[in-house]
């Protein structure tokens, strides 16, 4: 299980640092949570263990399986509303300022957000790619099948347990740890 923190290392998407990016470490370099983190995450794999990313965990997953980072966005802050594919709309803790840009073809859509009114070209100054901003939504949860990670950009464990999200992001692990 990956939690949450400060951003993500650009170096590891091979980014330069947004103004908005925190920088960890004084020289920009990956921290020391980074590296172990990462590290973790390549034995994860090669032991064929799944695993669950929560916000800057759902970041670096994104990362992990070839994508990279919006590295900052606006209206995810407080909680929104997420969508399925099946048309369930639920509200999500959430409080990140930066967004999954997966690389096409590497994961499934879970949930996402509808667009704030963001252009995230303009804030980045480098056009996301994929279907998911050709559809003007911003990936929520995902799932990465060649690194078995559950990537959950919003919070569930800052809401009520009875919630319908929390329900969902259940249902979702344990279809995951079970392999249905």
């Amino acid at each position: 299980l990956l939690w949450g923190g400060e951003d993500i290392n650009p170096a590891f998407y091979k980014q330069d640092y947004h103004l908005r990016t925190e920088r960890t470490g004084h020289t920009g370099t990956p921290s020391l949570r980074d590296m172990v983190v990462w590290q973790l995450m390549h034995e994860a794999k090669a032991k064929d263990i799944p695993i669950i990313g929560i916000c800057r965990g759902a970041q670096f997953l994104c990362v992990f399986a070839g994508g990279s980072l919006i590295q900052d966005c606006k209206g995810h802050f407080s909680g929104h509303v997420v969508v399925t594919p099946d048309g369930l709309s639920m509200h999500a803790a959430a409080n990140h300022h930066q967004v999954m840009n997966p690389e096409p073809g590497t994961y499934n859509v879970l949930a996402w957000a509808e667009k704030f009114g963001t252009d995230h070209q303009i804030e980045y100054g480098k056009k996301p790619t994929g279907v998911l901003f050709e559809k003007q939504i911003d990936p929520e949860v995902l799932w990465f099948p060649k690194v078995q990670g559950l990537a959950i950009q919003p919070h569930p464990e800052w809401m009520p347990e009875n919630s319908q999200f929390v329900k969902w992001v259940l249902e979702q692990v344990t279809a995951i740890v079970t392999g249905k």
